[in-house]
């Protein structure tokens, strides 16, 4: 309770001593009213406090017209938490020149704000850059004071002086690139300046920037560092808190990435004339809060600004390339920020120069809304892959594998439907096998939660030892041991699905405690069956998929009311698609069918409506897929998979920005999906955006050197870069990877031919052809081929037939790179037309269950 006290009287006296004093009055009034003991306190304290700074402000002005070094005070022109700042003009008669004197007021002279002021002085004097204030002289006062002496900046702090010339945006961020110059260049001598703000940024009358203040910078250097002093509680007025960093606001490590913070508050107040965040007051824990938590508004969609009181319309739009940049400098994660300060600037030279930026679109999942929970907090959690203790011994697990990730899989399907929980889906949790540790994963997948557990199977019993960890307090918030027989699996499933909301959300709501109790089938052998099937799906090469359909068929044949293994075997058909494994005409209408049965059997399954999302997309009607897909994230936030099939779709009319978004917000949902890193890959290469599709390429191929849609995207990028050696490299390791697909040929047909090797890309055309002719390839696969070798003619004959067979991949007929050649041809003019014309295979599905059970009858 002590504590408690301490801490609320400290909350309310920080905020006192930022009021005017008849603020004051008004506050003390309204935070103090039942506790006049609590109000004697905080005035006893107000009392010293104002003692203090009045002598302080004394002795200050006491040293006008004083004589330190061979420089005289003319008057005071700054004031911060240690000292004061003096305008001075040599007084020796040798030259006439003004500076800027630098003053520790008595009083302050403690050991540390003595370090600190010297290491200020010190890192001045190892800075040489036109935009920061040079370091003049330095010395002792008469009285042991330390002193330095700076060059004077005659000028305006940033934001006043753009405001006064109204300055637009080519010329505010003129200015902005200098100061990323500056404090690049701090960051090079190892020195954080924590301190960025506008009045620490003067600019000069010809567009000139000078940062100045490095009073509470951080020394990185090992050698030096000891000597910096931490920002503690006590020193957080020596600090402007509405730009620190959350690392900087709640203690967390310091490093160049928080300045980087700084600058992107700065920016967004720089272009909008708001701040990112609205403080309900300026107490510590409420600004450690807001900034820790929230995310700020979207910059483009803040349309005024206000300055000296009158209504400011910027000359200029600030658009979603330059979103983009600020989004991308404020993020929370140090590690997915700018991680310089020149990187931040060549941006903004792209920017500027008209170039597609390397920031990507940043929607925050934390934030991510729905109908029913807006300002409702989410819990993250993940399961991990439960761990087979005997799993050596294969003569008695009889294929027990599946178990380990079946269960965990079972378990996120079940959990994804409580909407106040954010749920790593499987795909990011799959990497975590046999030696993971739990609490090291969770940090790794950023969730507050871990559901861990080992799996014995002993005869026809099943041993199950369960935990749910708090990975931020690296303890253990349950733990419980289970043995049933093997045909009991759904219970267990049931039990620890309870175990663990009830320990999230004590408190559920009807629909809550609806959707937790909702099993999927109470038939044991169609559960394996359907677990087996998710284990052979979240493999996601193509030589699993077949298992994985036998699977899910058995399961619908055990249960044909089972809507999940109904929403498994639409799933298949739209990747079969894809991959090229059957004709879309053969396996589209398998998709609507099971995707319009499992929503016949239960309506509020989200994978079935992103499934029909797909169906929707590839036969281009696009109004209804983004309809599906909406529900379908409204139903389920956590399914990334809908994130992930709407971004391709907007991707492919052209809307890259959308596109990408919707992706990035898929990658962040599943962090460590091989899946959604390659649609971000793949999207960022149907917009042009090369530098970011070959980070996101090299990036898959570093998680996993074994998936080979890695080497399939690299080698895609490569090829639009004219890096064709490199590319064909890449297509060879991507073909001997998916030796039985027809998709990853035609691209080393594309980049056989950039290196001069035209003979083997005919060849490889023939054998192609010849196998088309015993067995299914994909006319898309077919027709782009024939384009890799220069067959225009033959290339237009296969993209007809590919819309015949209403093919998954003409969903970029008009985006994509390699099309660059035929793109304006009038053939192809009239091909994509017609494209954009078609026809739905099946009706649109019903909107009740009823029309729903109508529509399936009739088809």
């Amino acid at each position: 309770m002590a504590s408690e006290h301490r801490q609320k009287i400290e909350t309310i006296f920080h905020t006192v001593t930022v009021l005017a004093a008849y603020e004051r009055k008004e506050y003390l009034d309204k935070v103090c009213a039942e506790s006049p003991e609590l109000r004697k306190e905080i005035e006893d304290l107000l009392v010293q406090f104002d003692i203090e700074n009045t002598t302080a402000e004394k002795e200050l002005d006491s040293m006008r017209g004083r004589i330190i070094g061979a420089y005289r005070l003319i008057r005071e022109i700054g004031r911060g938490g240690m000292g004061a700042v003096y305008l001075a003009e040599r007084a020796d008669g040798i030259f006439k020149t003004k500076a800027a004197v630098k003053l520790i007021k008595r009083g302050m002279d403690t050991d540390s704000i003595l370090r600190r002021f010297r290491n200020e002085r010190q890192i001045l004097a190892a800075l040489n850059h036109p935009n920061i204030a040079r370091l003049l002289d330095g010395g002792t006062t008469d009285d042991g004071l330390p002193y330095f002496v700076m060059e004077y900046i005659d000028g305006k702090p940033l934001f006043e002086y753009c405001d006064e010339h109204h300055l637009d945006i080519k010329a505010r961020l003129g200015i902005f690139r200098q100061v990323c110059d500056a404090v690049q260049e701090t960051h090079n001598i190892k020195v954080v300046h924590r301190d960025l703000k506008p009045s620490n940024i003067l600019v000069k009358k010809d567009d000139l920037p000078k940062l100045l203040d490095f009073g509470i910078a951080k020394l990185l250097d090992p050698e030096l560092a000891s000597a910096t002093v931490e920002v503690t509680m006590t020193q957080w007025r020596m600090m402007t808190p509405q730009y620190a960093s959350p690392e900087q606001v709640h203690g967390g490590a310091i490093s160049y990435t928080s300045d980087i913070y700084s600058l992107g508050v700065l920016l967004y107040e720089l272009v909008t004339g708001a701040k990112p965040y609205r403080f309900s007051n300026s107490a510590p824990h409420e600004i450690s809060r807001v900034i820790c938590e929230q995310e700020p508004l979207v910059p483009s969609e803040v349309k005024s600004k206000k300055a000296k009181g009158k209504t400011f319309e910027p000359e200029y739009q600030i658009g979603q390339d330059l979103d983009k940049i600020i989004l991308k400098a404020l993020r929370k994660n140090p590690s997915e920020r700018y991680q310089t300060a020149r990187e931040l600037g060549e941006d903004i030279d792209r920017f500027l120069e008209n170039r597609p930026v390397n920031a990507q679109f940043f929607t925050s999942v934390a934030n991510l809304q729905t109908a029913d929970n807006k300002n409702e907090k989410k819990h993250s959690i993940a399961i991990l892959p439960f761990k087979l203790l005997n799993l050596g011994q294969k003569e008695d697990t009889g294929g027990d594998e599946y178990l380990s990730l079946g269960l965990a899989d079972a378990l996120v399907t079940r959990l994804s439907g409580m909407q106040r929980l954010l749920v790593r889906p499987t795909s990011s949790v799959i990497r975590f096998g046999e030696n993971a540790d739990a609490f090291a994963a969770g940090n790794e997948l950023g969730v507050e939660f871990i559901v861990e557990g080992n799996i014995r199977r002993v005869g026809e019993r099943i041993r199950v030892t369960t935990q749910l960890l708090d990975v931020k307090g690296n303890s253990t918030r349950w733990a419980d041991k289970f043995d049933e027989n093997f045909t009991d699996v759904l219970e267990l499933e049931d039990t620890i699905s309870e175990r663990v909301v009830k320990s999230l959300l004590p408190q559920l709501t009807g629909e809550e405690k609806k959707r937790l109790d909702k099993r999927g089938t109470n038939s044991p052998e169609a559960y394996e069956a359907y677990l087996r099937g998710r284990f052979f799906w979240n493999q996601f090469v193509p030589e699993a998929f077949p298992k994985a359909i036998e699977s899910f068929q058995k399961a619908v044949e055990l249960d044909p009311n089972y809507a999940l293994a109904y929403v498994g075997i639409a799933d298949f058909y739209n990747w079969a698609c894809i991959y090229g494994l059957f004709p879309t005409v053969v396996s589209i209408p398998k998709v609507y069918e099971a995707a319009t049965r499992a929503l016949e059997i239960d309506d509020s399954l989200g994978e079935a409506y992103a499934a029909l999302g797909l169906y929707y997309s590839s036969i281009s009607e696009h109004e209804t897929s983004d309809k599906y897909y909406r529900r379908a994230i409204e139903l389920n936030p956590n399914y990334g998979l809908a994130h992930e099939w709407m971004g391709a779709g907007l991707t492919g009319r052209g809307l890259f920005d959308e596109g990408i978004k919707a992706v990035k917000i898929a990658e962040q949902l599943d962090p460590f999906s091989m899946r959604a890193k390659t649609l971000t890959a793949w999207t960022a290469y149907q917009a042009h955006n090369y530098d970011f599709a070959l980070a996101k390429a090299r990036e898959i191929i570093e998680l996993d050197p074994n998936f080979p849609q890695g080497y399939l995207q690299l080698g895609n990028v490569l090829q639009q870069l004219g890096r064709f050696e490199e590319a064909l490299e890449m297509a060879r390791k991507a073909v001997e990877m998916m030796r039985n697909s027809p998709l990853p040929i035609y691209n080393l047909c594309f980049a056989l031919v950039g290196v001069g090797q035209l003979d083997e890309a005919r060849e490889i055309v023939a054998n192609l052809d010849k196998t088309a002719r015993e067995n299914f390839v994909g006319n898309y696969f077919l027709a782009m081929s024939h384009l890799a070798i220069g067959e225009t003619d033959a290339a237009f004959d296969y993209l007809e037939r590919a819309i015949d067979e209403k093919n998954h991949w003409l969903l970029w007929l008009g985006t994509e790179p390699k099309l660059d050649s035929i793109r304006g041809n009038e053939r192809f003019d009239k091909l994509y037309e017609r494209d954009k014309g078609l026809l739905p295979l099946k009706p649109k599905r019903a909107e009740t269950k009823s029309e729903t059970k109508k529509t399936v009858a009739e088809n």
